[in-house]
């Protein structure tokens, strides 16, 4: 764990979350499964998610900013659909 992802608030992940990887995220993304009208994502690990509320929501055009940097730690995504 990195120092950065210690600062961090995280809960667990509901069972009825629904959990990707990063990489089946932005494969949803890429493909046009995902857009920001569909709903947002938070960063998570395997078994938590990322607790900061709105400010850290994960939205699909997010991907398309160069300046964007996915978090090291970040290996999973939690999708919330509208």
């Amino acid at each position: 764990m990195t120092d950065k992802k210690k600062e961090l608030k995280f809960k667990l992940i509901d069972e009825d979350d629904h959990v990707m990887t990063r990489e089946e995220f932005i494969g949803c993304v890429e493909c046009g499964d995902f857009i920001d009208y569909d709903g947002f994502g938070e960063f998570a690990t395997e078994t938590e998610k990322l607790d900061l509320g709105q400010d850290a929501w994960l939205w699909p055009s997010m991907l398309d900013n160069p300046k964007f940097k996915w978090p090291e730690w970040a290996t999973h995504v939690v999708w919330y659909n509208r």
